[in-house]
Formats: structure tokens, sequence, C-alpha cells
């Protein structure tokens, strides 16, 4: 009872390290992955049997249960004590072979007397042998019997042949089912996210090692503080963008003009102005009128919005600036009890203790594991050896049975029936070590059938696992049930969770950093991009690129700039980059004298000269010089906003430059940290008790199970056989001595009887009587 509990519990090896048993640490050098290697080799380490081995397993199964056995077995396991019924339940598999055991050994020391030693037994017979000569069909009935037992003993021994290797895959594979366990707990395992024992000591080992220059990294990166300062001078900018907009403090809106393209009139606001230009680029998403201000924008022709590349600029600035800020100060919040706690380090190595301690008590259940099985497994050779030796010895012996019963029958070859007294002598010895075996074996693997329903339930159904309580220990019951039917977290059980939370959360917030600030920086061209855009579009209004006019307005001034450019001596006025010749335009911020095309801007610094349209000039020159002044404040303030932004943008890439760099300095701990995170999960032991069930149930069980049908099968066979094998040998005696009572053709023989002629005395006849 204490060996079986000892296997079932070593099964549970997760419960071995949860401390299930108390097993003194071992201090010599223990090596699970050699044992394991070992036990598992030629077996397939990912996946002991396949679907339809499994599914062959589930039909024995199936075949071998036994309701009442069942609650017995399921008793014996929750309550590691035997029913007292569970024997009586156990008789069937018990009494015949019992019966047929005791009737091999007593019944054939009679036989023996009864059949061979006549002049001795009591029980004898005395039969006058020639007038009871026997019949033909009285040698031809055991003959044909015989041959049909041997030939039942033939074809079970080559079946036995067949899966003599079995029984040893069998031992093989429940034991490297069990070391399986251990092995998949010490180190990473293939079939699930877990590192193993080792992997999660070694990386909180390691973590602690490095840990005060990780600490010290950590007081320099972000001590400061600074995403505080980057959240205040964003803060700033929204405000002064929100300062700027129409009738705030700051505003430079609307932007009035006193040109309508031909003449000077009274200040009215300007066409860009009323179309929202400015409005847009200082448009916020919680404003009232966002929705407003951008379709009207928008509304404008491309006539206008190709000078104007404009955006809302704070949506912009929040979406770059603002997930990093926040993952910044979450670094800064998470990283602070690893900082100022002095406790934090001394917590880490009480993980580290924790997890070397259930490496311990592992390897030394893994080591009771070993002793328990390896002797078994130093002779699995030799049992395979032994069955055989037993089979062919069967098959051998059947097929001369067969043979010489035959000739003896046929060719009437007496002188062979000493070798069917001979293979009837080894089938007494055989089938009665086959019923001594069959009497252990074949209620054992009823047992065990039974227990591997039991482990199937606990593995399959979290109800059925509920209701145990093979497990007594309820904190370890409970975490079992995590790997098994839940989510797998061990890592709060082996208290390490606790000591790791913050630089759990500080991994994680180390790589959300990284992923944003990746994106980030290839997005930030972008940004810088979008702001000068905004700078040039009002620039461009300034400038007179983009004509502040529309409408009836904007076409007599288009007609006005057609007949300047068609002046002679007038030099172009365009209002692109470049002249029609390839040449750039002369600008007021690249004036160039001898360019062949003025843009607006340098026109306005200029005078008609010889240009033959100086009337339109003169036209020209009156509404840019009003354009250029009515919007030169807005342009000045957006200047003023850019200047902010990139103050802002040197102290944001400083620091996260800082972080980024700190990020790749500590890479090695933080994927320590990593891997410690990821290999909290012990959902693998859900695969690894299948390979458990795998090497007992679908490997060990079956070829026990079949070893033991054809054992049985033979003995009942030899047990009949011997019998009509003894008998043939017998009756061709008689037929030797005295010939057959139908056999017209056959010579008379003396009986035991007869007087012999030469003899007078009685006395000397009844010497010779007695010597036949």
């Amino acid at each position: 009872m204490n060996r079986l509990k000892q296997i079932l519990y070593l099964s549970l090896a997760i419960t071995i390290v949860l401390y299930v048993q108390e097993i003194d640490y071992s201090t010599e050098q223990l090596d699970v992955k050699a044992w394991y290697t070992s036990w598992c080799k030629g077996l397939s380490q990912d996946e002991l049997a396949t679907s339809s081995q499994r599914s062959d397993a589930n039909e024995l199964l199936s075949t071998l249960k036994n309701n009442a056995l069942e609650s017995d077995v399921f008793y014996l396991m929750n309550k590691q004590s035997v029913s007292d019924s569970m024997y009586q339940n156990l008789m069937p598999y018990i009494i015949p072979w019992a019966i047929f055991l005791v009737i091999s050994i007593f019944g054939w020391m009679f036989y023996c007397c009864y059949c061979i030693c006549d002049k001795k037994c009591p029980l004898c017979c005395k039969r006058d042998y020639e007038k009871d000569k026997i019949k033909k069909k009285e040698t031809m009935i055991p003959t044909a019997i015989a041959v049909v037992l041997n030939l039942i003993i033939a074809a079970a021994s080559i079946a036995g042949l067949v899966y003599a290797g079995g029984v040893t895959t069998g031992i093989n594979g429940m034991k490297c089912g069990l070391m399986g366990v251990f092995n998949d707990l010490s180190y990473a395992s293939n079939n699930g996210k877990f590192p193993g024992l080792y992997g999660i000591y070694y990386s909180i080992n390691n973590i602690t090692i490095d840990f005060s220059t990780f600490r010290a990294n950590l007081s320099t990166t972000f001590g400061g503080k600074e995403s505080a300062g980057l959240t205040t001078q964003k803060n700033s900018i929204v405000v002064f963008d929100t300062n700027m907009q129409r009738g705030k403090g700051n505003s430079s809106l609307p932007v009035m003009t006193t040109s309508d393209g031909q003449s000077t009139i009274s200040s009215t606001e300007s066409y860009l102005s009323q179309n929202q230009l400015f409005d847009y680029i200082l448009a916020q998403t919680n404003d009232s009128n966002y929705g407003t201000v951008v379709s009207t924008f928008t509304a404008l022709s491309s006539d206008y919005t190709k000078y104007l590349p404009a955006i809302p600029q704070i949506p912009m600035l929040s979406s770059y600036y603002d997930a990093l800020i926040q993952i910044s100060a979450n670094l800064e919040v998470s990283v602070q009890p690893i900082i100022t706690d002095p406790l934090f380090a001394a917590n880490l190595q009480s993980g580290a203790t924790s997890a070397y301690s259930s490496i311990s008590q592992v390897e030394s259940a893994a080591k009771s594991l070993y002793d328990l099985f390896d002797p078994l497994g130093q002779y699995t050779d030799q049992i395979t050896i032994v069955m055989y030796i037993i089979f062919g010895l069967l098959l051998a012996c059947g097929l001369l049975t067969i043979l010489f019963a035959l000739l003896l029958q046929f060719k009437q070859i007496v002188s062979l029936r000493y070798g069917i007294h001979f293979i009837w002598g080894i089938y007494v010895i055989l089938m009665i070590l086959g019923f001594l075996i069959g009497l252990v074996l074949h209620p054992a693997s009823a047992v065990t059938a039974e227990s591997c329903v039991y482990l199937q339930n606990m593995l399959s159904s979290a109800s059925f696992y509920d209701s145990t309580t093979f497990i007594t220990d309820t904190s370890t019951k409970a975490m079992l049930r995590i790997c098994l039917h839940g989510n797998g977290d061990i890592f709060t059980y082996l208290n390490i969770q606790e000591n790791t939370d913050q630089l759990n959360q500080f991994s994680t917030y180390t790589n959300q950093f990284n992923s944003t600030y990746t994106t980030n920086q290839a997005s930030r061209s972008i940004v810088n991009a979008n702001i000068t855009n905004n700078l040039n579009s009002l620039k461009n209004a300034r400038d007179g690129v983009a004509i502040d006019l529309g409408g009836t307005q904007y076409t007599n001034f288009m007609s006005t700039v057609s007949t300047y450019n068609s002046g002679s001596g007038c030099t172009q006025l365009v209002f692109s980059s470049t002249c029609s010749d390839g040449t750039n335009a002369s600008t007021a911020a690249s004036p160039n004298p001898s360019a062949t095309c003025w843009q607006p801007s340098y026109l306005v610094t200029q005078s008609a000269g010889s240009c033959s349209a100086s009337a339109a000039f003169t036209t020209l020159k009156s509404h840019f010089q009003a354009q250029i002044q009515s919007w030169q404040t807005s342009v000045t303030k957006e200047t003023d906003f850019i200047s902010l932004h990139n103050q802002l943008d040197t102290s944001f890439q400083a620091y996260m430059t800082k972080i980024s760099l700190f990020t790749v300095g500590s890479n090695q701990i933080i994927q320590q940290i990593n891997t410690l995170v990821g290999g909290v999960s012990c959902t693998f032991m859900k695969v690894t008790f299948q390979r458990i069930i795998d090497g007992l149930c679908v490997l060990f069980l079956p070829a026990v199970y079949r070893t033991t049908v054809l054992l049985l099968v033979v003995s009942v066979a030899m047990f009949f056989g011997s019998l009509t094998n003894c008998c043939i040998g017998l009756r061709f005696k008689r037929v030797m001595d005295y010939g057959y009572e139908d056999d017209e053709n056959q010579k008379p023989k003396s009986s035991p009887n007869q007087v012999h002629p030469n003899v007078n005395t009685s006395e000397e006849q009844q010497k010779l009587k007695s010597h036949d």
C-alpha cells in the first residue's frame, strides 16, 4: 500500500514540488536530465503515445471496466486505504486461476500416482489389458483434442513472441512519463510557457546580482521625474495655442485688410481669414466649433489649398507627445519602490531561495523515483529474453506435440510417446508458473485500469478533481488545480510574484516605451514638417503666394496680374518658387535683382521702372502690401508657437533618448525579467500529466494485460493439453503392447495376465507375471 501511494505521488510530481511530501535534501550530485534522457531512450519525448494507441487503450479500459471495483479503487486513491469490499470484488480475478493452480499441483500428484505407479497406488484399477484392448477411436479422440489445444498454444505463443518486447516498452514508457514530470519542472518544458525552476531561479539570481548597478541606473534615469516638466511644457503650448484662437487674448483674428485687389477700401476681414485658415491651424478637438472650422477650411478650392498645406497642430502634437510622456510617468512611478525600498533586493533573494528550495525537492523526489524504478529497468532486457524463451519453448512444444501425436496416430511410431510424456511434464511446470503470474497480474491489471480511469478523470474533469481527496494538502490541491484546469499561474504560489511585481510592471512599461518610442521617432519628421507647413501656409497668405481674395475680386485681380505680366519691360510675377525658364524666383527672403521673375513679397519692394503696365503694377503692389501687413501678426504668433514647440521637442528628445539608452543598456536584466514574467505558467503540467497517463495506461497497462492474457490462455491450454498428452502417451503404450481391439491385421501381443509356456511352477509363473 505504501509503495502504491509512493508511485502515485511520484506521478503527480508537481505535488511533490509544492511540498506534498517531506523529502530530505540529497547532498550528492543529481542529474534529472540524464535520468530522463536515459529512461526515454527510443521514445518520443514530446508525445509518448499516438492517438490510435490512446484510442486502443480507452477501448481496453472500457472492456476492463468494473463499476464495483472502480468504487473500491477510487476509495483506495482518495483514502489511501483498502475498502472491505475490494478483496471481495477482486475474487473473480483470482479464484479461477487459484483453482487451476491447486488442481495443477495436487491433481497431477494423484494423476501420476494413479496412471504410472499402479503397483503402489491403492486406488489403481487392475484391468485385464488383453480383454480390454482399446479401439482406434480411443486414440484418435485425444489426438484430435491434443492437436487443437496445441494449435492454441502455438498461436498464443507466436502472439507472445510478437508482443514480448511490449512489456519492456511499457515499463520504459511508464518510467519516461514519470521522470518527464521532473525534467519538465526542472528545465524548460517543450509543451508550454515554462522555463523550468532552474530558469526561474537563474533569472531571479542574475537579476539579484545585477540589481545594484541596475538600481543606480534607474535612479539616474528616472530620479528627476522629468515627465512632469514635459507635461508642463506641453500644457503651456496648448494654452498658447488656445489664446491665439479667435476672440482670445493673444488672438490675431480676424485678419483685416484694406484692399479689394483693385483699390483701397475700409478694413474688412480677409477672404482667407473668413475661410478659417488660422482658425483651422489653431483648432482643438474639444472646441465646440471644431467641426465647423474644419469643414469651412477644407471647402476652399484647390487654387488655395495647394498653397496652404495646413493641419490642426494641437491634436497632432498631443498624439505625438502624450503617449510617451505618460509611459515615462508610469516608469517613474514604477521604479520608485525599486529605488527606495531597502528590502527589495532581499525580497528578490527570497524569491530565488523559494525557487531553489523547490528545485531541491524536485531533485530529491526524482532521486526517490530513480531508486525505485531503476533496478526494474536493469532487468527489462532480461524480462524480454525470459518472455522470448517461455513463448519460444511453448511454441516448440506445441508444434512438436502436434507432430508426435499425428505420427503416433497414423504411423504408429510408438517411441515418440516418450517425447509426448516429456512435453506434458514441461507443460505442468510452465502452467503452474503461468497461473502464479496470472494470480498476480490479472487483479493488478484490473486495479491499474481503474486507477487509469481515476487519473484520466482528474485530468479531464475539474469537478471530479475537486471531489478527490488524493492530495490531502488543500493549498497544494488548489495549486495543482490551477495547472490542470486553470490559467497555470504559479508565480504567486512560489512566493515570487510579490517580490517581482514592481519589476514586472517596470518591464511592461519598458516594452511599451520601446514600441511607442520607435513609432514616435519614425513620425517625428512628419510632425516637424507639418508644423513647418502651418507656418508656411501663413507665410504664403502673408507673402501673397496665396491670394487673399475670393469670387469676383479674385477674378478681377488675376486679370490685373495678366495685364501686368503682358506688359513690356515688366518682370514676371509668379506664385511659385520657380520662373518659366526654371530659375528661382526672387523673394523677400531670398532677394535676387537679376531674377527673371518675382514673387509678390519681392514685388512690393520694387518700382515699376520701365514696365509699360505701371498702373497694373501699382494696383498689385498696393494689394500685396495690404495683404502682407494684415497677415504679419499671425505669422509672428505662429513663429512664437513653433519656438515653444522646439523647446519642448528638445527637452522631450533628450529625456526619451536617455530612457532609450537606459533600456538598451539594461537589456540583459530586462530580458531576464521578461523570461521570469513569461515563465509563470504551469499549464504544461496538463500535457506532462497526459504523458504520465500515456506511459502508465497507454503503453504499460496494455502490454502487461496482453501478456497476462496470453499467459493465461496458454496455461489453460497446457492444463488440458497436458491431460491429453499424458492420455495419448499411456494409450499408445497399450497399443504398443497389445494392439488395437478393432485391428484385424495386427498380430496379437501378450498381456500382463498371460502364462509363459516354458515356466512350470506357479511361483515362477507369478514372478514372470510380476515382471511383466
